[in-house]
């Protein structure tokens, strides 16, 4: 009978080569990303997203279903172009999604769900390219309305003095500076700057 100092323990089958489980993260599908590990923000997104591209009266989309296949690449693709749920990716998202919703912006959503308008060019339209034609045409109207006034503006009245703008042609930061809108109202106001040294004028 064997010591039991000498007795030899019993050791489990060693598993075989190329049959464990491989380290690390392993790739996620979309529509696996839009189910797991999502905070309610991106969760709210999505759902706003996909509500905003079916229309079942317009027959793009089959079903709700596949507008939410879509609204996670397209919540995707913000979330990573802005490393986050950051303020501008909610501002990004508010003009998007009031453009596809948009009734009489067909066309749009007609352009997302063919694939004709990707996520990557989807988020990176302007207000202006994402508008519905009749709002575009207003928008130019405006636009070409307010550079007029601005050219009747008088900055001598209003200009302030700032640090904030370098000269491209002096490299100098006196400046002045005034700010009229010049595009339509969601779009933001074009500043008119003034170099104080060599009197080199740019708009911004």
């Amino acid at each position: 009978m064997s010591s039991p100092l000498t007795r030899k323990k019993s050791v489990g089958k060693s598993p075989k080569l190329g049959t464990s489980k491989p380290i690390g993260k392993q790739p996620v599908s979309p529509g696996a990303l839009g189910r797991t590990k999502d905070d309610p923000v991106r969760k709210r997104v999505k759902e706003m997203l996909a509500n905003a591209l079916y229309k079942e009266s317009e027959g793009h989309l089959e079903s709700l279903e596949k507008a939410m296949e879509i609204a996670i690449k397209v919540e995707l693709e913000m979330y990573t172009v802005f490393h986050g749920t950051n303020q501008a990716y909610k501002d990004k998202f508010r003009t998007v999604n009031f453009n596809l919703k948009d009734e009489k912006n067909e066309r749009l959503r007609s352009l997302v769900v063919s694939g004709a308008v990707g996520p990557e060019r989807l988020i990176k339209m302007s207000s202006q390219e994402l508008a519905n034609p009749e709002r575009r045409e207003s928008n130019t109207k405006i636009e070409k309305n307010n550079m007029r006034e601005a050219q009747l503006y008088n900055p001598n009245k209003h200009a302030a003095t700032t640090d904030l703008f370098k000269c491209g042609k002096c490299k100098q930061r006196k400046c002045t500076y005034y700010q009229l809108q010049t595009r339509s109202a969601d779009e933001p106001l074009t500043s008119f700057v003034t170099c104080m040294v060599c009197n080199n004028r740019w708009k911004c």
